[in-house]
């Protein structure tokens, strides 16, 4: 998926991530690739819900939580929620 996104071809990407969620809808991984796809296209309402479902689901995965608390940082300072996107700035900076 995120192959076919670098790639801009987003339908696709977004064709085969909904066939993979398909298969395992309550995937961590999957779903904070359609939080991404989600924040291309600008829908930050949806990414916060992504996002939140991937924070609760994502346990140690350092990796998968640090991609998700920066498209939620990003989703909230979109829609003018300062107090709420520094709550994810600050895990991202350690704090």
């Amino acid at each position: 998926v995120r192959f076919l996104r670098l790639r801009s071809e987003p339908a696709e990407a977004e064709r085969l991530l909904d066939e993979v969620l398909s298969w395992n809808p309550w995937s961590p991984h999957a779903r904070a690739e359609r939080a991404r796809i989600l924040a291309d296209s600008g829908q930050w309402e949806q990414v916060i819900r992504e996002g939140e479902f991937v924070l609760r689901s994502a346990g140690d995965d350092r990796e998968l939580l640090r991609v998700v608390h920066l498209l939620l940082a990003r989703a909230y300072f979109r829609l003018q929620q300062p107090d709420k996107a520094q709550v994810h700035r600050a895990w991202l900076e350690g704090k």
